[in-house]
């Protein structure tokens, strides 16, 4: 009921759960507190998450001094890997997991592949973070703690809203032959682009 278009609207219950994630200052002799907190939710991709990072790090700042999110990695620092599926992990002393939409982890279901998220990873609620430039990103360390301007404020009024989302729930990417799908995945359509049985997992009005 709060979308634009009812066509876009869902009509199945989606399981999620609010978390908070600590997110590690990349300059933690200058600010006092060495980690803020984000709201996401466990259901949010990795791109989304990073997105309500950097809303929240760069709120006050103009979006032209704001790193693009393809040019930074999320990475998980990791502190009980007992939890946490041993193939995610590169070595088994890695303790610092980079987390991606699309991996070696992707699940996959016939020519799909469903966008990873914070439960895919088994990302648990309270844990800590970073966002680190990308090694071939223009942007390198120096240039995001110069321009990232953390606050001793509490981020919880400053983070994204928990119930916006900041990229469809059932995005469709087709890349290269591979359609990757976020939360439902699109009923085949024909030929003659019939929508089949799509529209019994879409609500019929936006008002009940």
């Amino acid at each position: 009921r709060y979308s634009l278009s009812e066509d876009k609207l869902i009509r199945q219950h989606i399981n999620y759960k609010p978390m908070v994630l600590f997110v590690m200052d990349l300059d933690v002799d200058r600010c006092s507190h060495p980690a803020h907190p984000v709201k996401v939710l466990d259901c949010d991709t990795i791109s989304q998450v990073k997105e309500k990072i950097l809303d929240a790090i760069y709120k006050s700042a103009p979006f032209s001094s704001r790193p693009p999110k393809e040019e930074l990695d999320l990475e998980w620092i990791v502190g009980d890997k007992s939890q946490v599926p041993l193939k995610m992990f590169p070595n088994k002393d890695t303790k610092r997991l980079v987390l991606s939409d699309d991996d070696h982890t992707t699940k996959s279901e016939g020519d799909c592949k469903r966008l990873n998220t914070l439960s895919h990873y088994k990302v648990p609620d309270g844990a800590y973070v970073a966002l680190h430039p990308k090694q071939t990103s223009i942007y390198n360390m120096s240039i995001m703690s110069e321009k990232s301007k953390f606050s001793d404020n509490s981020y919880y009024n400053r983070s994204p809203s928990l119930n916006r989302s900041l990229s469809p729930p059932n995005v469709h990417i087709d890349l290269e032959g591979c359609k990757f799908y976020h939360v439902v995945r699109h009923q085949d359509v024909d030929s003659n682009n019939k929508e089949g049985e799509r529209g019994s997992k879409m609500v019929s009005e936006i008002y009940p």
